[in-house]
């Protein structure tokens, strides 16, 4: 991992949104075309050109990393149509 940071140059946008629908909740599946609306929002104000999220199993499993990840997927599949 390293390496890979001394060769990516990035710059970190970190914003915390307060969502009604996207409460910390291990037991609720988030909408993801939700999630991949607000994502494609900031891809095109910050002009983003790479994203890293989570894989499709989150971490240790948790629901909400899981459907974040869907919510990604959704938002460049949607973009490719």
């Amino acid at each position: 991992m390293r390496r890979s940071r001394s060769q990516v140059s990035c710059t970190n946008v970190e914003q915390t949104l307060t969502i009604r629908e996207l409460q910390d909740n291990p037991h609720v599946w988030w909408d993801s075309v939700l999630i991949g609306k607000i994502v494609e929002e900031y891809v095109k104000n910050w002009n983003i050109d790479a994203i890293v999220t989570f894989d499709d199993h989150g971490v240790t499993g948790h629901i909400n990393h899981r459907a974040t990840a869907a919510g990604v997927r959704y938002t460049f599949a949607v973009e490719d149509r």
